[in-house]
């Protein structure tokens, strides 16, 4: 799969919830807990919306 634009963005705070239940899912490592300043980070690949 290729695509010819890829963006990548700090999960915004509402969507923490759900990026941690799809890492939690689709990890190998889990949900990890967020430590200190910690940014996690999805990217957009055209119009296929966020994927984290």
């Amino acid at each position: 799969m290729s695509y010819s634009s890829l963006q990548v963005a700090p999960v915004h705070p509402s969507q923490q919830r759900n990026f941690q239940d799809l890492m939690q899912a689709h990890h190998y490592l889990g949900a990890l807990p967020k430590i200190e300043n910690t940014i996690w980070y999805g990217t957009t690949a055209e119009d296929q919306g966020w994927h984290y």
